[in-house]
């Protein structure tokens, strides 16, 4: 109930500034409003400011602005019908210019008031794993490189490769350069590719467990949240990737992890249980992701809303222009 709540006012606020821009464009140009509402079917409140009458009605999946003259031809200065072409076309286009604004003031207050994100973000680009049919994949990018650059845009960082990858989503073409074993390679692939798996290159993450699950294997021979894992039946384990495919090799076989709690080493015997849904070895772990706060200035902040913003809207543009003409699929 609390999730509808939540959804109906989120809704609400953004058919209201959409409306609102119609509304001060409208006013702006001298046009009289004869209704501001908010949502659909009967009112439920209604109160007359001057030449307007402001509503609230039961269906808040929508709303309307209704100009004086909008439907009607009237020689009236303060009718929508006796104003010039383009005062018409800012007044439709007010709407989406206030949601584009919402969208600046809501990224910017993100970044103001400071959220956690995963410490990685602010490292260097360490490939942990490759998702099978990624981009990334069909890169032949390997766990253990570096990603140094993304289509001709240095990354220093996971955030940089995060951002240069949501700009180029739609791109056919893609071309990255890596460190491998201190060698710098560029790496191609062109024509149409599978974006269904996404980019597809996860960061490295030590071998720490950051949860455990209720009644699995993990939980039934004692490990912790905080466990390292060193060693899986003696081979050494130097990530989290590494770990996960150490298990899935030994199907449901047992095997023996050497772990690190604190400052005492200890051995643990563990038989994997298959996952019903994936048909894979599971312990029940999941990974511990490092968190940090990330907080901006305020002026930086609105910069990174103008920017995110911008982006957002140009990569809906041209998912739909793909759309339209037949490069993009609504399967991909």
């Amino acid at each position: 109930m609390e999730y509808v709540l939540a959804f109906l006012v989120l809704i609400g606020v953004l058919i209201w500034f959409h409306e609102l821009g119609h509304f001060l464009m409208a006013r702006l140009f001298g046009v009289r409003v004869d209704i501001f509402s908010i949502g659909f079917g009967p009112v439920l409140f209604s109160k007359r400011v001057g030449d307007t009458e402001y509503r609230v009605s039961v269906l808040p999946l929508g709303g309307f602005v209704k100009l004086y003259g909008e439907e009607e031809q009237i020689q009236d200065p303060r009718a929508f019908s006796s104003k010039p072409n383009w005062q018409k076309i800012l007044i439709a286009f007010g709407g989406p210019l206030f949601n584009f604004i919402l969208a600046i003031i809501l990224f910017a207050l993100i970044s103001v008031v400071g959220r956690e994100v995963p410490k990685y973000l602010s490292e260097k680009p360490l490939v942990g794993h490759v998702v099978e049919n990624s981009i990334a994949h069909k890169l032949g990018i390997r766990e253990g490189d570096i990603i140094i650059e993304v289509n001709s845009k240095p990354v220093d960082k996971w955030r940089d490769v995060e951002k240069v990858v949501f700009e180029n989503i739609l791109s056919k073409s893609w071309t990255v350069k890596v460190l491998r074993d201190g060698r710098e390679l560029s790496l191609h692939v062109k024509d149409s590719i599978s974006r269904s798996a996404g980019f597809g290159a996860e960061p490295w993450l030590p071998a720490v467990i950051g949860r455990v699950v209720e009644d699995s294997p993990a939980s039934q021979v004692g490990l912790q949240a905080g466990d390292r894992i060193l060693r899986v039946n003696g081979r050494e384990v130097r990530g989290w990737y590494e770990l996960v495919r150490l298990i899935r090799e030994s199907g449901d076989r047992p095997i023996t992890l050497a772990i690190q709690r604190g400052e005492y080493m200890e051995e643990k015997t563990v038989i994997p249980k298959v996952d019903q849904r994936t048909g894979l070895p599971v312990l029940g772990i999941a990974p511990h992701v490092e968190r940090e706060e990330s907080r901006e200035p305020p002026l930086q902040a609105f910069i990174d809303g103008v920017q995110r913003t911008y982006m957002l809207s140009l990569l809906s543009l041209k998912a739909l222009w793909s759309l339209i003409t037949g490069g993009l699929s609504i399967k991909t």
